[in-house]
């Protein structure tokens, strides 16, 4: 029994979007992944809905019989920053929870994969790159984890999101004791960088890793098969053109029933 999951920042409605969103329509319906945790979805131009439309027609043109279902939270001050899970199940519950910093939100649904009941968490944690944003996410991380731990009972839950830590933070750190992440675990190492792309470069040059899935509890009942990151070409009539100025992180997962 397998499952593909995914994380991806769309990043709300700046940046050439319209141009953008044919190219996570086709970067997403290459891959089809079963679970696909989304952050900085525009509520205000409905960008989660357009893309659950666009991503159901693409299945049934391949002969697929399925269709996907689409959960949203909004960030509390922010509803670009909205938080959003497609899912190739129907949720069968759906829970948010209040980080407490800058509105910030996350959402969990939980669905069977044939008889197995799997949780998927999608958030965003606080921006700042000062000290004390480090100090406003690993608050929020803790916050997250309890949150999860307290919610769900079931054997597995996907966390995916944008978590504005890179691997060397207090923040990754205390996650990464608790939680199993998926790229990590298949490569041994996360990623060298997964933003920003052209389509918004960092007026310094920086790149880094601040997106990931993780896997709880640890050990978690899955083997990862593969691990990549998706969404990392850009157009190809414009190498300024990419999907969103993050990359994609998707894994494929043997689950082990408990």
């Amino acid at each position: 029994m397998s499952l593909t999951v995914a994380t991806f920042n769309l990043l709300d409605y700046q940046a050439r979007p319209e141009e953008r969103l044919p190219l996570i329509v086709a970067g997403m319906a290459a891959e089809c992944p079963d679970l696909i945790a989304l952050q900085e979805v525009s509520a205000a131009h409905d960008m989660g809905s357009r893309l659950q439309h666009a991503l159901s027609a693409q299945a049934m043109e391949q002969g697929t019989a399925w269709a996907y279902h689409y959960a949203r939270q909004a960030n509390l001050r922010n509803h670009e920053l909205t938080v959003g899970i497609l899912s190739r199940y129907p949720p069968l519950a759906q829970e948010w929870v209040d980080l407490k910093g800058q509105g910030r939100v996350a959402l969990g649904i939980t669905v069977d994969v044939d008889g197995m009941l799997v949780n998927v968490v999608s958030t965003h944690l606080f921006w700042d790159p000062g000290p004390a944003g480090e100090e406003a996410r690993l608050d929020q991380a803790k916050r997250l984890y309890d949150w999860t731990k307290r919610s769900f009972s079931t054997p597995l839950t996907i966390v995916g999101g944008d978590f504005n830590s890179t691997p060397t933070s207090a923040t990754y750190g205390f996650l990464s004791q608790r939680w199993v992440s998926l790229f990590a675990e298949y490569h041994g190492s996360e990623p060298s960088w997964t933003t920003p792309t052209p389509v918004l470069p960092s007026p310094t040059g920086w790149q880094g890793t601040v997106d990931y899935l993780f896997a709880s509890p640890t050990p978690a009942p899955v083997s990862v098969l593969d691990a990549r990151l998706f969404l990392n070409d850009p157009s190809p009539a414009d190498a300024s053109l990419y999907p969103s100025d993050h990359v994609g992180v998707l894994a494929r997962l043997a689950l082990r029933k408990t």
